[in-house]
């Protein structure tokens, strides 16, 4: 895989990241109103799923740093 094309694939998951960030502010903006406590779990699960692919994120950066 070409560097351009893993830079490529980082940028990508950076922007999903970040969807996915903007989707849980406002989640949270509901729960926050008044929501119930289904959607608190929901919320919980977000944040696990958006804490993985941090993770994730943080060792493509990793191995980038060390190409």
């Amino acid at each position: 895989m070409s560097k351009g094309a893993r830079i490529a694939g980082v940028a990508l998951a950076g922007v999903t990241l970040l969807l996915d960030t903007i989707s849980l502010v406002k989640e949270s903006k509901y729960l926050h109103e008044g929501a119930k406590m289904a959607s608190a779990e929901e919320l919980r699960q977000e944040a696990q799923t958006l804490e993985k692919q941090l993770e994730i994120l943080t060792m493509i950066h990793e191995h980038l740093q060390r190409a």
